[in-house]
């Protein structure tokens, strides 16, 4: 799994602790949008943002995820967290391989 981007990351915690993401919480949420941003960049998902999560999510589900895990993925990676990101990331967010 590659890791976030350092620009990338520093918006998403300043916008974890605007929203008010426990602190217990947010290393969970940066793992689902690594996972998630490494699911768009290992399948080139091209489409709409929702398109994209609503993908992601079936694949937690093919992997057996909890409805849970599930529901707080889909809240990590969706535009209420990241909505200063979004014209980043969208269509897809490329990760640097090399």
């Amino acid at each position: 799994m590659n890791s976030i981007p350092n620009d990338i990351l520093v918006q998403y915690e300043d916008i974890l602790k605007k929203k008010k993401v426990g602190v217990s919480f947010r290393g969970v949420y940066k793992k689902w949008l690594c996972y998630f941003l490494d699911f768009c960049n290992k399948y080139s998902i091209v489409g709409s943002k929702g398109e994209q999560v609503r993908l992601f999510i079936e694949k937690l589900q093919a992997k057996k995820q909890t409805a849970d895990q599930q529901k707080q993925a889909a809240h990590a990676v969706s535009g209420t967290l990241f909505p200063k990101c979004t014209n980043y990331f969208w269509p897809f967010y490329t990760l640097n391989l090399t």
